[in-house]
């Protein structure tokens, strides 16, 4: 994703969770970036994998569900 509209997203974002003005650094927001980045690839590759496994070439909101049950049994509850 180019890096402006990320940058937009997030000031929204922030705005909408705090009444306080807040900057963001450059740094911040290129390491922001790069984990949201990572963090949704391996959700979407996680969610293909379930969708392989039914035999199906089609992510279906079902497999999201999936993943979510299993990183909250797991005790990772960043979803």
């Amino acid at each position: 994703m180019p890096r402006q509209p990320f940058r937009r997203l997030v000031r929204e974002v922030i705005s909408e969770i705090t009444w306080n003005s807040l900057r963001l650094e450059t740094q911040a927001a290129t390491a922001l970036q790069e984990a949201a980045e990572t963090f949704l690839t391996t959700f979407f590759e996680a969610a293909n994998r379930c969708a392989v496994h039914a035999n199906r070439v089609t992510i279906m909101p079902s497999d999201f569900v999936l993943i979510r049950w299993i990183l909250h049994t797991f005790g990772n509850n960043i979803v």
